[in-house]
């Protein structure tokens, strides 16, 4: 991954493009993608204004586990 989130809300991120490391917060989130390997955060870089993508989050049960018996 490119970034790292972590508990506390702040994560620090590295742009693909022009390599700018920022430490940014919930604010700067422009979309959550749900994967199959957990939820991505999508910012912009405020330098080079590009799209990058930090892995937040472990995948989410399977609809299955969270069906009651």
């Amino acid at each position: 991954m490119l970034g790292h989130a972590d508990h506390r809300g702040m994560y620090l991120t590295n742009c693909t493009e022009c390599g700018l490391r920022e430490l940014r917060g919930a604010r700067s989130i422009e979309l959550l993608v749900n994967t199959d390997h957990g939820i991505d955060l999508v910012y912009r870089c405020t330098r080079c204004e590009t799209s990058n993508v930090v892995g937040a989050s472990r995948p989410a049960r399977s609809s299955a586990s969270l069906v009651a018996a």
